[in-house]
């Protein structure tokens, strides 16, 4: 465990080049911080509060909590709602959806927002110099090990859900339940898409984007859910008025092999891929927070593993359960 004088001198530095980007007292709670995420990996034990470690020049900050051996619920940022000067990162997501008890809870800041003082999307997609992807991964594998969960679910929408598309797939049988998904950075706005990639990369031509951009993250998701590739469970929410049924969706399950209907439809594709289509309201509309919360608690506390969640009905079972109850 890292000394109270290490964690200071690491928050102080982290202050000094960021000032007025932080809080860490408006989430209220112990603070841990190291100075790599060898070090976490290292030197972490099961500390609940934030822990927040330096690496690559940008701090990563997780808000944990443990309850060793329960199913470990993994919340990423969809884009931020403001980014004015009383701001404060870091952000966490995910109260008020999960059981108070008998369940981890892992919520990571998007450490890409820190690029810029205006950035509110960044997909958790890495920056020049951060391999991210690999870092929270190490990371995640690291609460894993003290955490020694039944089951691993990555939960988010949006921006959120590529994120969970994106690690969930190398934590072979989890569940990342994701609603409005992007599928392809590319094919979201070009003006987000590129505030972004200059904050992120230096890369500030679309057509650059689209050449550069997929060789230095993981800008697509649709070759990693094909077929035998995929080795982990999606349950893929998506609203029907929502514009990401035409760039999104519909392009993914065309891209991965999984025939969608002229009109969306809920449909369980195959063992580790249910489709829900829901009707939330117009255009980019989230479900509601008591539906999530239902939910949520129904995968959490239904026994059966992943490898029979989509079968003989039960995920239907789940959601119109869920759906009765908001």
């Amino acid at each position: 465990m890292v000394s109270a004088e290490k964690t200071e001198d690491i928050l102080k530095a982290i202050d000094a080049k960021f000032p007025g980007f932080r809080s860490n007292k408006r989430w209220n709670c112990p603070v841990f911080a190291y100075d790599s995420v060898d070090e976490f990996s290292r030197d972490a034990i099961a500390e609940n509060g934030m822990h927040t470690i330096y690496d690559g020049g940008l701090p990563i900050d997780l808000h944990l909590s443990v309850d060793s051996g329960k199913p470990l619920v993994i919340f990423l940022n969809a884009r931020s709602s403001e980014r004015t000067d009383s701001y404060r990162l870091p952000s966490f997501v995910g109260f008020g959806v999960v059981p108070a008890a008998g369940v981890s809870v892992l919520r990571i800041n998007d450490p890409v927002l820190y690029t810029s003082r205006t950035l509110r999307i960044g997909w958790y997609a890495g920056a020049a110099g951060n391999p991210l992807l690999y870092s929270i991964c190490q990371i995640i594998n690291k609460v894993v090990d003290f955490a020694k969960p039944k089951k691993i679910i990555f939960v988010g929408g949006s921006a959120g859900g590529f994120a969970c598309l994106n690690f969930s797939r190398f934590f072979k049988d989890s569940l990342a339940v994701v609603w409005n998904p992007q599928t392809d950075l590319l094919k979201f706005s070009k003006e987000e898409v590129l505030e972004f990639t200059s904050s992120a990369f230096g890369l500030t031509d679309f057509e650059a984007c689209e050449r550069i951009l997929p060789a230095l993250t993981a800008s697509s998701m649709h070759k990693h859910y094909v077929g035998k590739a995929m080795q982990n469970y999606l349950l893929y929410m998506q609203n029907i008025d929502d514009w990401h049924v035409r760039e999104h969706c519909k392009p993914f399950l065309k891209d991965t092999g999984r025939v969608a209907e002229d009109r969306l439809v809920t449909k369980r594709f195959d063992e580790r891929f249910f489709l829900y289509a829901a009707d939330w309201g117009k255009g980019h509309a989230s479900p509601p927070q008591s539906f999530l919360k239902n939910l949520l608690k129904n995968i959490i506390s239904d026994e059966v593993k992943f490898s029979n969640l989509f079968s003989e009905g039960r995920m239907d079972k789940i959601l119109s359960r869920a759906e009765i109850e908001v």
